[in-house]
């Protein structure tokens, strides 16, 4: 039991008798281990929970504190130790569960005030159950579609959603030593709080863009709607595809239209300048100067062409964003 005893003295758990170590190994225990060494001391300490601590936690999933689920997974809020934590439970027995050990391995590594921390996780179950730090209950779908919300998204606060957002990319594609691509990027992705403070979380399908690369080739995986359409014509994905799901759920949030709803070829058009007004929330309308509407619109339509070298970076997102919050 070797593995056993490493991951003891690197993580700090005590040793489980019960423990199903057929699921612990397949769950990629090796892998997580084998990314968290090659970071070099870089990641943050990562706790692995038994199930029992969890279905504590989480008084056994209960229904009152679920509050999001995507296709692969569902998330409760829970408390463990008197921390708030949030449970990330797969609900599809069919998903790859190393896919989740690499998601570990990559969020111990991030750092940043945009992106959700990880605290660990569970592999002694089929699929990894993850484990993060508590942040909200709502998600910026939640806050644009929820029936009867009566949150309104004023205009300073898109401007906030978006800068956030934007951050936490531009950190992913140029600031960690292995550039990552989200590749999942949406509006049910990004937590928010009561102050429009952003997390982004989902890294389930995330690729790391090996070095000197600007593309990679890679089964076609991710949302309708959100999904890059060069991306999904010829598998290859770049860090422009997340620019592409990012300028969406910016149309998202200032249109209130799902985008899941709407014609690929239908986004930049709807945002051509003559059609603007009828499509922007009109709440928005009554206080957005003209001039910052008109240069947000034009970055939305860039970060939604089709062809990637039309495309921003996210850092130019982010300059463009600051220069039309002076505006």
């Amino acid at each position: 039991m070797a593995l056993r005893r490493c991951y003891n003295s690197r993580f700090g758990f005590g040793l489980r008798p019960k423990r199903n170590d057929e699921f612990f190994l397949n769950n990629g225990a090796e892998l997580l281990e084998e990314l968290i060494t090659s970071s070099e001391g870089k990641s943050s300490p990562i706790r692995i929970f038994s199930v029992q601590e969890l279905e504590k936690a989480t008084n056994n999933y209960a229904d009152d504190l679920f509050f999001h689920e995507d296709s692969w997974y569902k998330m409760y809020k829970g408390t463990i130790n008197g921390r708030a934590i949030i449970v990330s439970k797969s609900k599809q027995s069919n998903l790859i569960s190393s896919s989740r050990a690499y998601e570990v391995a990559v969020l111990s590594r991030i750092n940043h005030v945009n992106i959700v921390k990880i605290l660990g996780c569970c592999l002694e179950i089929k699929i990894p159950t993850l484990v993060y730090e508590f942040f909200s209950q709502e998600t910026l779908y939640d806050r644009i579609h929820k029936a009867g919300s009566s949150c309104y998204i004023s205009w300073e606060n898109c401007l906030k959603i978006a800068t956030g957002v934007a951050y936490g990319l531009t950190y992913l594609h140029i600031d960690m030593a292995t550039p990552i691509i989200h590749r999942n990027i949406k509006s049910s992705q990004i937590l928010l709080d009561e102050h429009c403070n952003v997390k982004i979380i989902g890294f389930d399908i995330s690729l790391p863009m090996p070095l000197g690369e600007t593309e990679i080739e890679c089964v076609v995986m991710g949302t309708f709607g959100y999904s890059d359409p060069c991306y999904i014509e010829t598998g290859l994905v770049s860090e422009k595809s997340d620019v592409y799901s990012y300028g969406a759920v910016v149309f998202e949030m200032l249109t209130g239209k799902n985008v899941i709803e709407i014609e690929e070829s239908e986004l930049v058009s709807k945002f051509a300048e003559e059609k603007l007004v009828s499509f922007v929330e009109a709440s928005l309308l009554k206080e957005v100067k003209k001039d910052q509407l008109m240069a947000f619109a034009q970055l939305v339509r860039r970060c939604l062409s089709v062809r990637w070298d039309e495309r921003p970076t996210m850092k130019e997102v982010v300059q463009e964003l600051r220069r039309i919050k002076g505006l």
